[in-house]
């Protein structure tokens, strides 16, 4: 039998969406990443389209977009088009010069996730249901999942009118590499949708997967002495085949069940032949650099113990798949509050989401930066001002960590980046792209912040 020893405490199994009203962060960063480049929503005005960068662009003269237009104009070079969520609408629009169509409304923002492809997303949306008690007729919401096809926007509701489904589902860790199937969970466990069956199939009683690359997951659930209702009952890792619903219990021991970890198991799994797809990990926590070396952001050890004190030291690491020797530290940053949405440029250079609170107590400020990281050097800020969304409630911390939308996009081929700026303390919110090749960066579409603001937004392929 494989045992594997995880000496440091690791993630809680269960929902990791930490609780509202146990934040307390403080301090800053270790050392200010400089901000030659930073873009801020309140310097609207003062860009000058794809003027940030020096070089020629493919954003050079974009018009300026007028406040509450939707219009995607004509760029030479960019294939395809924007998904994107408005207040609680969604939207798809090609920049072909013509206005984004709205094609779902009810939408939760915070529920947003591409397939690999981009030709088809998953979301969750609100529904109103009637029932009769008997001369009484009552009306209330339900949260439905669905999967919209981007190209045909034919939409297969997944859940509907559902018991289990009752409270906000989270969606994690998200699509199989092979598009067919996506992983949702609530309050009673892991659940598997197939893109073309509107049913919920139960697979866990935890709520943590990670997919291989040949399209089968890996789970971990009770093993089966577990003691009924017992949070420390022991765990045991399953292979999971999504095509016919069988799992086979691995021949692996874990010694703490609170220690359970995906990303620490990687370089035995793979000597294994179970190798983990790109991102397949939750929270948009992992990547894999062009080389085929993992790189993760690592938490405070006050958050792998699950306590409430988030002050403490955030890594982003580098470790090759294959090896077990100790990762390198590539990124480090104390006392902020969430590292989040990590992902790989074709050049080997990371992006991601820098969450911050001001001061030890928590006062629900923030402020959201978008960095780009080349391994050995000090990043890059590329914007200083992300707009963290009406709908990412600074007092439900969950919001943050786990489920706040998709702030930025990379387009397929690696060189223009869409993100979302500004946010109520600027009274706009935002839509920009950035050339990653020249830094020119250009205002694309623009409102007023809060409920009109845009929540989430991703590429999607040309038709």
């Amino acid at each position: 039998m494989h045992t594997i020893h995880l000496t440091t405490r690791a993630l809680i199994l269960g929902a990791l969406l930490i609780l509202p009203g146990t934040l307390s962060a403080c301090g800053s960063d270790q050392e200010k990443a400089p901000a030659l480049q930073a873009v801020g929503s309140d310097q609207d005005d003062s860009i000058s389209q794809a003027g940030v960068g020096s070089a020629a662009s493919l954003l050079d003269g974009l018009p300026q977009p007028a406040m509450g237009d939707l219009v995607l104009p004509v760029v030479e070079g960019i294939d395809g088009g924007l998904v994107f969520v408005q207040g609680d609408e969604l939207y798809r629009g090609w920049f072909d010069g013509g206005r984004a169509a709205r094609i779902a409304e009810n939408v939760n923002p915070a529920l947003f996730e591409p397939s690999p492809d981009g030709r088809a997303l998953a979301y969750s949306s609100m529904k109103d249901v009637s029932q009769e008690f008997g001369n009484v007729t009552t009306t209330y919401q339900v949260v439905i999942l669905a999967i919209i096809n981007l190209d045909t926007l034919g939409i297969t509701p997944t859940i509907d009118i559902d018991e289990r489904f009752s409270h906000t589902p989270g969606i994690l860790p998200g699509w199989a590499p092979t598009g067919a199937a996506i992983f949702s969970f609530n309050q009673d466990g892991l659940f598997l949708i197939r893109a073309d069956q509107p049913v919920a199939q139960p697979v866990s009683g935890t709520q943590h997967a990670a997919w291989l690359t040949d399209g089968s997951a890996l789970l971990f659930d009770t093993a089966g002495d577990a003691v009924p209702g017992d949070e420390q009952s022991p765990l045991a890792l399953y292979h999971f085949d999504p095509a016919t619903g069988e799992r086979t219990r691995l021949d692996i021991t874990i010694d703490d069940p609170a220690s359970a970890d995906f990303m620490l198991l990687e370089p035995a799994l793979y000597a294994m032949g179970l190798v983990y797809d790109e991102t397949f990990i939750d929270y948009h926590r992992a990547a894999l650099l062009p080389d085929d070396t993992r790189v993760y952001i690592d938490w405070p050890l006050a958050v792998k113990q699950g306590e409430n004190d988030l002050c403490g030291t955030w890594q982003i690491k580098r470790q090759p798949r294959t090896e077990t020797t100790p990762p390198d530290v590539i990124y480090t940053v104390d006392d902020t509050t969430f590292l989040t949405d990590l992902a790989a440029l074709p050049d080997g250079s990371l992006v991601f989401l820098k969450w911050t609170l001001a001061g030890c107590q928590f006062t629900g400020a923030m402020g959201v930066e978008l960095l780009r990281l080349v391994p050995g050097e000090q990043p890059t800020v590329i914007a200083d001002q992300i707009d963290p969304g009406y709908n990412a409630n600074p007092n439900e911390i969950g919001h943050l960590g786990t489920i706040h939308g998709r702030k930025y996009a990379i387009s397929p081929d690696g060189r223009i980046l869409a993100w979302i700026g500004g946010g109520t303390a600027t009274g706009t919110s935002s839509i920009y792209l950035t050339d990653l090749q020249t830094g020119g960066t250009a205002l694309l579409l623009t409102d007023s912040a809060g409920s009109h603001g845009f929540e989430s937004v991703t590429w999607v392929p040309g038709p």
